[in-house]
């Protein structure tokens, strides 16, 4: 959201997939299916998600765990240059 999220007038930040839509405001997280439904809000999955959302959820979560690490190695670095200076 923070990468590929657009921020809205109301200080939310959204994003959609061909999957979900995503929406973010202030901590609040909520990732709706297509049709509207609520997949998840605030780390709860809801209890009508099918198993192919379920696989679609874990291909973002895939991606999101790949941005993070890319992330720490990008900051371990810069940490590990400054301290050879």
């Amino acid at each position: 959201m923070n990468i590929l999220g657009k921020d809205n007038p109301d200080g939310s930040k959204s994003f959609k997939s061909t999957s979900f839509d995503f929406e973010r405001l202030g901590n609040n997280v909520i990732v709706r299916a297509k049709n509207g439904d609520a997949v998840l809000t605030d780390g709860v999955l809801s209890p009508n998600v099918s198993d192919q959302q379920l696989q679609a959820l874990g291909k973002v979560q895939s991606v999101v765990d790949m941005h993070h690490q890319i992330q720490q190695d990008s900051q371990q670095e810069s940490q590990s240059r400054g301290m050879h200076r």
